[in-house]
């Protein structure tokens, strides 16, 4: 879907920044409840998005052999 630099932005650097700043931020005990939960309310929110556009995905799909 994406080429060139957005590409790399959204398959590796978004995703490696996120899962090691909230457990560093947790291991050194600068992580705050409102960030956990926002972390966490953002996650859910993100997964909900991409679970309802695979089910509209899926939905539109026909096959090449029909």
């Amino acid at each position: 879907m994406f080429r060139g630099v957005l590409s790399v932005i959204f398959t590796f650097v978004l995703p490696l920044a996120l899962m090691t700043t909230y457990p560093a931020l947790a291991l050194l005990g600068k992580l705050t409840p409102q960030t956990a939960v926002a972390a966490l309310a953002g996650s859910l929110l993100f997964a909900g998005v991409a679970r309802a556009i695979w089910i509209v995905s899926i939905r539109r799909y026909t096959s090449a052999s029909s």
